[in-house]
């Protein structure tokens, strides 16, 4: 056969691209997943004829490298709305993951794998916001394939129909299993009725084989509180016995010769505007004129923030785990120390919070209202200080109780100075500043009937979310699950905290949260001059509200029930009369002398109480 002139291949050429246009060929391999530097640019673009390839071919490492390529990018960049183009391409990447796990004989190592259910979290998030809105169609696939835990554990989340009790998944693979229980709670708030119902069923199928694959435990820790209340110390429990046990196979072992002058403070929230260091700073510095005080900052150094507070300590300290290897890095003064007592405000608002309460670092341990709850049964915590709010609820808690009076938080005069731009125009807009955990379907649904009764005056919900909502990409199919149910809302999730005051303050009046309240959002409110609806429950988390609304004399604004609520919350948007005379009296309120007066030094009393009669086995009240 005569050769072919290179004319004639540039002829063939031309003819061969005209007919497919400008696609590429799908046996060219120009990468699956190809990431932007710049996530203006969009998300990451998907080579569907790549991919395709790929899968003909078996290059099962190929396909698994772009899936975690892709999803990964989301742990970094966040988006608040997407672009056609945007959606081409998530619609894309679903559906080319769909296919593969389709396919039985899609294959990857273990450790591939466990790196998938990982991020299931992740895909959980990019699914709700495709067109496909969860993994359900795939699931029946997968079903009848051989060897199927791991992709199962991938696909099945709570968005999914098909919903296998946790035991099953267990009874197969403890270690996926873990991996997979822990990931299922990733997400923001429940803002549907199945994601509410799934996730109070699985952490009440908590399993006893549930294991510590790495450091990451405050995920599951901390969502207990609010996803199911009920159930708290039970899921602490086998958490706390897990780790105990893994903790016996490391080498972190702590040595304590104890000075009764000495006691150490272990948080990850001791910098301005946290809600932590401001509510539990002024008791904690009522110890440092007795006690010598060091901070242990459960991060590393260079992650501190710039506000990190180091004022009355003698010494400050980091002890963290690597993030890659879960290796701890705890310094010589915490492994040999000689502290009488360690208090902890926050423990759940860090990893390292949660193992060290399983360990016995100093002869006496005590946390208190930081991440309201307490540390669960078979903890290494001995004392809750808490508030005489809660003098009918200590049942609730695996520690003993030193209560003090009002509420064991003070409050903390904001930081931002008042614009007094209040927006007093014909729509009236409701404040609901709540952390991304705190929505819940059942709240919506409140929102939706106060929306009903007052359809005829114009309202909004302003939802301040916090920056924590970006997360996961799960503020995308938040929005658009909250939209099914509440026709008028705007989600702030973008603003930090001063730029947040000067937006609050332009409206009429804020909405608490239940089950899980607010505290410094109620402060906030009323330092800005908006009067706070609130319901009332039997724990600090929903009682810390009304306590505050009594010391001011607004009683009228605690509902006991749904119902209360949603009268009370209608009249505020219905009746301007009654909203300005509110308004008028908290303007002309001297809010320092009602709620930022610290009476007396409780917290150092009960402080030296415990460290005078420890071990405390019954309820103590101070004051």
């Amino acid at each position: 056969m005569p050769r072919k002139s290179n004319e004639q291949k540039k002829r063939e050429l031309k003819k061969r691209k005209k007919r497919m246009g400008d696609r590429p060929s799908p046996i060219i391999d120009r990468g699956l997943v190809v990431c932007s530097d710049d996530p203006v640019d969009g998300v990451p673009v998907v080579n569907r004829d790549s991919w395709l390839n790929a899968l003909s071919v078996r290059n099962h490492k190929k396909i698994y490298d772009a899936m975690m390529k892709f999803l990964v990018y989301f742990e970094t960049n966040h988006y608040t709305s997407y672009s056609p183009d945007d959606m081409e391409n998530i619609d894309k990447f679903v559906s080319l993951v769909h296919l593969s796990l389709s396919d039985p004989l899609f294959k990857l190592e273990p450790k591939q794998w466990a790196n998938m259910i990982m991020v299931l979290h992740l895909y959980n998030g990019i699914v709700a916001a495709s067109s496909f809105d969860t993994t359900d169609a795939t699931l029946p696939s997968v079903l009848r394939q051989a060897d199927n835990v791991p992709k199962l554990l991938f696909l099945m989340n709570a968005r999914t129909r098909l919903q296998i009790p946790p035991g099953k998944f267990f009874d197969l693979s403890p270690r996926l299993a873990s991996l997979w229980y822990s990931n299922y709670m990733l997400t923001i708030s429940q803002p549907t009725a199945d994601q509410m119902k799934n996730q109070y069923q699985h952490l009440h199928a908590i399993d006893e084989r549930w294991e510590p694959v790495n450091h990451f435990v405050s995920s599951l820790y901390f969502t207990a509180t609010y996803f199911s209340p009920d159930n708290v110390r039970e899921v602490k429990r086998v958490l706390n016995t897990a780790l105990k046990k893994k903790l016996e196979t490391t080498s972190l072992k702590i040595t304590n010769n104890p000075n009764p002058n000495k006691i150490a403070i272990v948080t990850n929230k001791w910098h301005r505007n946290h809600a932590v260091y401001k509510s539990a700073s002024p008791l904690v510095m009522q110890l440092a004129e007795k006690y010598d005080l060091t901070l242990y900052h459960t991060g590393p150094p260079e992650s501190a923030p710039d506000t990190l507070v180091t004022d009355g300590f003698d010494k400050v300290e980091y002890l963290w785990f690597d993030e890659a290897t879960s290796e701890p890095h705890f310094p010589e003064s915490f492994l040999n120390n000689d502290f009488q007592m360690i208090y902890y405000p926050d423990i759940g608002m860090s990893n390292e919070s949660i193992w060290l309460s399983n360990l016995r670092c100093a002869p006496i341990q005590a946390m208190g209202y930081g991440h309201p709850d307490t540390s669960g049964d078979n903890s290494e915590i001995d004392y809750f200080i808490g508030g005489h709010i809660e003098e009918d609820a200590t049942d609730h808690y695996s520690e003993t109780m030193v209560l003090i009076p009002g509420l064991a938080q003070e409050p903390a005069w904001p930081s931002y100075e008042r614009k007094n731009n209040y927006n007093d125009d014909e729509t009236v807009r409701i404040n609901c500043v709540w952390g991304p955990d705190k929505y819940n379907y059942n709240l919506l649904l409140l929102l939706r009937q106060i929306h009903e009764r007052c359809k005829d005056v114009n309202h909004e919900f302003h939802l301040f979310m916090s920056p924590g909502a970006n997360r996961y990409a799960s503020l995308i199919p938040f929005i658009k699950d909250v939209a099914a149910t509440v026709p008028n809302f705007i989600v702030h999730s973008q603003q930090e905290y001063y730029d947040y005051m000067e937006n609050a303050e332009q409206h009429d009046f804020s909405l608490n949260s239940f089950p899980f309240g607010g505290y410094n959002t109620v402060i906030e409110s009323l330092y800005l001059g908006l009067p706070m609806v609130t319901m009332i429950g039997g724990r600090f988390y929903n009682r810390a509200a009304a306590h505050l609304l009594e010391q001011i004399g607004m009683p009228e604004l605690i509902a006991q029930t749904p119902g209360e609520f949603i009268n009370i919350t209608s009249e505020l948007i219905l009746n301007t009369s009654r909203r300005n005379e509110l308004r008028q009296a908290l303007a002309e309120m001297d809010l320092k002398a009602k709620l930022f007066t610290l009476d007396d030094d409780h917290f150092r009393q009960a402080v030296d109480h415990i460290i005078e009669h420890h071990p405390l086995k019954e309820t103590v009240k101070i004051g």
